[in-house]
């Protein structure tokens, strides 16, 4: 039995190999309310705590600066805040709300800030110990496992919402609190929530099951084969409400909640638009270290490649210090690298404007952390986390 800090781990680095397209057909199902159980037939397996407020800094246009050309018409840029934050929890995620005016900050707390001004209005503490598991795209929602000792070791997994402060347990009998390799996604909007275990039979191990979380009810559940001899697995529903297995040497097998048809394959290192429209897929050699060093943009429904980031990706880079997000549905997308963050159109792939280092690096922080970033929805404001160091930055 894999333990559960390497299940949450594969979920928790990215909240994002092949598969025949057979699986399209010859599956079982039983209705549950809207949707049904699905089992995927066996296939051969391919190989923040507190805020120091420091002064904010006066409003500049910066598009002087920008290192990199631009293309015509591209956003002009303008550091809109900066701050240092107290103790930063490696690997905390961004969020920004739907309008863009707010900031979150989600780790062992949930820090809210004025994107406007940069100022704090709201700071939330999660349980001890907890887990982040996922989180809505408008960072008011989060999916989270606290531990339990007694009477006995057990999971216990939480929704907290940002707005009222507020947090509810799942109800028990969604998840099996004792079984250690709990893994728990939620979709963009909120309304789904999925687990996933490795309760199904010795041919169809991956399990992952579906609830509504206004209604209260189980939407479906889907079942898989391992899709890869071995590492770490995993699997929930997707930020467009579609299902997907996952393995961190075989990728992401993508599966339509409703009918269990395939949609497709994708890198493990990828992220997926909230709508289910574009995926960017990161280079990894992490377990190839001939692949390909391109960052790929697909199409969502069919796993076509469409286009590829005007990046050149480092050596250094291609094992997982690759970021991203995209601004809501607006076609563009801010990559983060070692050195590097910029925002890309999608899906051509063009630069649009990269953002000057000393605008947001954290000069103290260490060259294998990774810098975290978000887009408004919109795709005018970019949020940027590197070391202690919290930017927000206007695009024009």
């Amino acid at each position: 039995m894999r333990c559960w800090s390497t299940r949450a781990a594969l979920f928790l680095s990215f909240s994002l190999g092949t598969l025949s397209t057979s699986l399209q057909t010859n599956f079982r199902q039983t209705n549950y309310g809207a949707f049904g159980e699905v089992a995927l037939p066996q296939q051969p397996s391919t190989p923040k705590a507190l805020v120091e407020l420091v002064a904010p800094l006066k409003v500049q246009k910066i598009a002087a600066l920008v290192a990199a050309p631009v293309s015509a018409g591209a956003p002009q840029l303008r550091v809109r805040a900066s701050r240092r934050i107290l103790s930063p929890e490696p690997g905390a995620q961004l969020a920004f709300s739907e309008n863009g005016q707010l900031l979150r900050v989600i780790g062992n707390r949930v820090t809210t800030y004025d994107a406007t001004t940069g100022t704090v209005v709201g700071n939330s503490v999660l349980d001890a110990g907890a887990q982040i598991f996922s989180v809505a795209a408008n960072g008011q929602t989060v999916l989270y496992a606290v531990p339990v000792q007694a009477p006995a070791a057990r999971l216990r997994l939480r929704l907290f919402d940002a707005g009222t402060g507020q947090a509810q347990d799942l109800p028990a009998d969604w998840y099996d609190s004792e079984y250690n390799g709990l893994i728990g996604a939620i979709s963009a909007n909120g309304r789904l929530i999925s687990i996933y275990a490795e309760g199904g039979p010795a041919d169809q191990p991956m399990v992952v099951t579906v609830y509504d979380w206004l209604a209260k009810r189980r939407m479906a559940r889907q079942s898989s084969e391992y899709i890869s001899a071995g590492g770490g697995f995993g699997g929930g529903v997707t930020s467009d409400g579609v299902v997907e297995f996952v393995n961190n040497r075989a990728g992401r097998k993508l599966f339509d909640l409703e009918t269990g048809r395939f949609i497709g394959s994708f890198g493990y290192l990828s992220v997926r638009s909230e709508d289910g429209a574009w995926v960017v897929e990161f280079p990894n050699r992490n377990w190839n270290e001939s692949a390909p060093k391109d960052v790929l943009v697909k199409d969502g429904a069919t796993a076509a490649v469409r286009g590829n980031l005007a990046a050149e990706i480092a050596d250094n880079e291609a094992y997982g210090a690759v970021t991203g997000a995209f601004c809501g549905t607006t076609g563009r997308f801010v990559m983060a690298r070692r050195g590097s963050v910029a925002v890309y159109s999608i899906p051509s792939g063009s630069l649009l404007v990269e953002l000057p280092q000393a605008s947001w690096r954290d000069t103290t922080a260490s060259d294998d952390e990774r810098t975290r970033v978000a887009c408004s929805p919109t795709g005018t404001r970019v949020g940027i986390l590197s070391g202690a160091r919290l930017t927000i930055d206007d695009l024009q």
